[in-house]
Formats: C-alpha cells, sequence, structure tokens
C-alpha cells in the first residue's frame, strides 16, 4: 500500500479511532506524548488541519479553549465494524492474559489474521476507489494498531516465562503445519 502522509497522521488517525469519544487538543496532545509521539503543540495543529481537510477526522470547537476531535465515522464503517469485532473478542488486557495462552495464540492470531486481510481489502479498494487512497491508508493503519494490540499481550505474557514461550511457539506451529497442510491439498 502506497505511503500518502508521514508518520504522525497515521499515529493521529489511530488514537482517535481507538477512544470512543471526542478528545480534547491538550489531552491528545498529551496523550500522544506520552505514547511516544512527540511533536510540538504547532505541529499536531498542522496534522489536525490535514486530517479535518481531507475529511478523515471532525474538529468541534465550542470556543477558542474546547476544541475536541473524533473520528469522522460515516467515512470509516469498515474499520469501525472491525473495532466492534475486536471489542466482542476481549474486553481488556486484564481478560485477555487471564485466558488460557492457547486462546491467547488464537486471538492473536485472529487479530492478525483479519488485520492482513483488511490490508488485502484496502489494496483492491485503492484500485476500485483510487481517489480514497488516503482514507483507505489510514483505515489500514488503525486496523493495524487495533490488532496489534493482541501481539503485544501475547508478547507480553511470552517474556514472562520460557515455559510460556515455548507453549506458544507450539501452538503456533500447529497452525502454520495446519495452513501449510491445508493449502498443499
Amino acid at each position: 500500500m502506497e505511503k500518502l502522509t508521514d508518520e504522525y497522521c497515521p499515529k493521529v488517525f489511530a488514537f482517535l479511532g481507538m477512544n470512543p469519544e471526542k478528545v480534547r487538543f491538550n489531552e491528545l496532545h498529551r496523550d500522544l506524548t506520552k505514547n511516544g509521539v512527540k511533536m510540538s503543540t504547532p505541529t499536531l495543529i498542522q496534522h489536525l488541519n490535514h486530517l479535518v481537510e481531507k475529511g478523515i477526522i471532525l474538529r468541534e470547537e465550542k470556543d477558542k479553549q474546547n476544541v475536541s476531535y473524533i473520528v469522522n465515522w460515516k467515512e470509516y464503517m469498515e474499520v469501525q465494524d472491525f473495532k466492534k469485532t475486536m471489542e466482542k473478542m476481549s474486553t481488556n488486557e486484564k481478560n485477555f492474559k487471564s485466558d488460557s495462552l492457547k486462546n491467547q495464540v488464537s486471538y492473536a492470531y485472529g487479530m492478525l489474521t483479519l488485520g492482513e486481510l483488511f490490508f488485502t481489502r484496502m489494496s483492491i479498494l485503492d484500485i476500485v476507489e483510487p481517489e480514497k487512497k488516503l482514507q483507505h491508508y489510514m483505515s489500514y493503519n488503525l486496523v493495524r494498531s487495533l490488532s496489534s494490540v493482541y501481539y503485544s499481550w501475547l508478547l507480553d505474557t511470552c517474556k514472562g516465562s520460557e515455559e510460556n514461550s515455548k507453549k506458544a511457539l507450539e501452538f503456533i506451529e500447529e497452525r502454520i503445519v495446519a495452513i501449510q497442510k491445508a493449502l498443499s491439498s
């Protein structure tokens, strides 16, 4: 998928997409910085204005000191469906990590697979709807951010125990063998 923007716009979009409600400017800037996305206030304003101009996010200004942003979900219904699927699978990190290791591998595998299928869909849509390439690119980046949460949680489980790492590798190897077998028949 062709890169259509710098590294910051997809990160801003992904952060907004993971929040169900409007996010005020100062909160957005603080949380982005806390999560390693460091940029000056004028730079963030520039990126937000670009995303608003493209119709990717919506800006609400109640007054000069009360400006909020939210994803323009009308343009991203397929991402919203993906997000709902993710929310149904596991509500939070604690629930995920308290599940069996086999289920953790299954969830991570399922979400990463969905993410790659979503990428394929967005790439084909780029061909069919070239005028929406930026929206497709942003959608894919949000889906990658959402699906990689399970991947990072699974890695955390593995980092905590060599035994868990070995078991996770066994489960993953079983999946690889099953897929290879299915593809070769």
